[in-house]
């Protein structure tokens, strides 16, 4: 084990946002597909969310840390 590199916490701060942005924008995306009717910049909007999300996420699963 090196000494003068310790491992690196994780960020827990990244998890709670990555679960929560992906879980709205999912949930959006699956009431427009049941039957609601959203506007396209609200759809984008969601997709975004998602996609934050998932970058959020990335960040505290990432390997080396």
């Amino acid at each position: 084990m090196n000494d003068r590199n310790p491992p690196k916490k994780r960020n827990y701060f990244n998890l709670i946002i990555g679960l929560a942005f992906s879980g709205y924008g999912s949930y959006r995306i699956f009431t427009y597909y049941n039957g609601a009717e959203y506007s396209n910049f609200r759809l984008i909007i969601a997709i975004g969310f998602i996609t934050l999300g998932a970058v959020d996420l990335y960040k505290f699963f990432r390997p080396g840390n």
